[in-house]
């Protein structure tokens, strides 16, 4: 059960590492650099020992892989045959984002605080850089026209990316931006969650001058958010020790009023992605478990808890016989079948 299709990604010890190599990147996460035999340099974050894994589907019908590292990695979806890297980020990638209409560009972010433009063709050099940013870049989505950005700076802003310019920016105080996304059917509408408890929807159409909804209620914040149709909203937040880790669906039609909240996770819910759009949907954590859940009805479907009890980071969906892939926080890539994720 499980399928590692990929450990081109590395691992390093925390015991060979001296206590002078930590640096401090963020008030936020510790991490340390290390400088591997290929040239890479890596970024672990040696709180939990390990190298983050990013992933995004679908581009080219393979897989993108990003995280602790300045490169991003093409992979085929099936075999795990590196395709392609990608080169020009000088910090690690925080996060990847396929282009809307055309399979051959993608867009990812860095802790070098640059947002790249990457096409298939050229992938020594980005097509576009921008960057506005002052802190970490913790999401990337597609609106209207617009590509938005958030970020820890408490920001979220709206680029051009024809011209390559920052047209327009939204912040709150404390608004530590730590995910985000854009309503399907409306994307007009940007939906970002952030440290400060809040899950915050801003109108582009306003120019991002102050948020239109607050959803509140959360214990720890949200970490991870999907978004599917007119207005259902579904987050995934942080969990500790049992505590937290809850997923909650949203209905815009409700106002600032969640409909359902859903308990089984005891850590972080590390990634949402809906299974049947608006009904199903497929959450993954660093407690090792992936769970389903029926939106519509509020209920828990399925709990898949794999023995090798991978610390999950992330989730997209392989496509086609590729099934559900997962990075994990030791640096490897994870395949499930939907069988396996549904005990069939």
């Amino acid at each position: 059960m499980g399928t590692i299709f990929s450990k081109r990604f590395g691992k390093q010890s925390r015991e060979s590492l001296e206590d002078d190599e930590i640096t401090f990147e963020d008030d936020f996460i510790p991490s340390r650099l290390i400088q591997f035999d290929d040239g890479i340099i890596d970024l672990l974050r040696f709180t939990i020992n390990s190298l983050l894994i990013l992933l995004s589907c679908s581009f080219q019908g393979d897989i993108l892989i990003g995280g602790g590292f300045t490169n991003i990695v093409q992979v085929d979806s099936t075999s795990g045959a590196v395709e392609e890297e990608f080169i020009g980020h000088t910090k690690s990638v925080s996060t990847l984002l396929n282009h809307p209409s055309d399979p051959n560009l993608f867009f990812s972010a860095s802790r070098d605080l640059n947002i790249h433009l990457w096409s298939s063709t050229s992938p020594s050099t980005p097509l576009l850089s921008m960057s506005g940013h002052d802190y970490l870049i913790t999401g990337l989505a597609w609106g209207e026209g617009l590509l938005f950005s958030g970020s820890r700076d408490t920001s979220v802003r709206g680029w051009d990316v024809e011209m390559g310019v920052e047209v327009m920016k939204g912040s709150a105080t404390r608004n530590l931006v730590t995910c985000l996304s854009t309503m399907p059917s409306d994307p007009h509408l940007v939906i970002q969650g952030g440290e400060d408890l809040q899950v915050r929807v801003w109108d582009s159409r306003e120019g991002l001058g102050s948020p239109s909804l607050s959803l509140k209620g959360f214990t720890y914040f949200p970490l991870s958010l999907a978004t599917a149709n007119d207005t259902t909203i579904v987050t995934g937040s942080k969990g500790i020790n049992g505590e937290g880790g809850e997923i909650r669906v949203w209905d815009l039609r409700k106002g600032d009023k969640e409909v359902f909240q859903l308990d089984g996770h005891s850590l972080d819910v590390t990634g949402l992605e809906w299974m049947e759009v608006g009904s199903k949907i497929l959450s993954c954590s660093n407690d090792s478990s992936i769970k389903t859940w029926d939106t519509v009805q509020g209920t828990s479907l399925t709990t898949l808890s794999p023995p090798e009890a991978p610390l999950f980071s992330s989730v997209c969906f392989g496509g086609g016989e590729g099934g559900w892939v997962f990075g994990d926080f030791l640096g490897n890539v994870w395949r499930y079948s939907i069988e396996e994720i549904e005990g069939r």
